[in-house]
């Protein structure tokens, strides 16, 4: 999946299990980004990748679990890891 206006890196969406239910964010979809800046694939919303020029610019726990709508709990959207 590619988001119009990505210039600094493209979404990649990963469905762990294919067409499988749940579908859902945190669970068995996750997203990635390939980042021009960091020249890898990393987490949604690290460094440059996402969320307006990126929510974390390390893989602090807390601020993956905490940090952000996207946050892996089980109240927010869960892009960035397993709930």
């Amino acid at each position: 999946m590619s988001h119009g206006g990505q210039t600094l890196y493209k979404a990649v969406t990963i469905d762990v299990n294919g067409q499988k239910n749940p579908n859902q964010l945190g669970k068995d979809v996750f997203v990635f980004s390939i980042s021009k800046t960091e020249k890898s694939l990393v987490p949604y919303g690290f460094s440059d990748a996402g969320r307006g020029g990126g929510c974390f610019n390390d893989y602090d726990r807390n601020k993956i679990k905490t940090g952000h709508d996207y946050s892996c709990n089980k109240t927010n959207k869960g892009i960035w890891c397993q709930r």
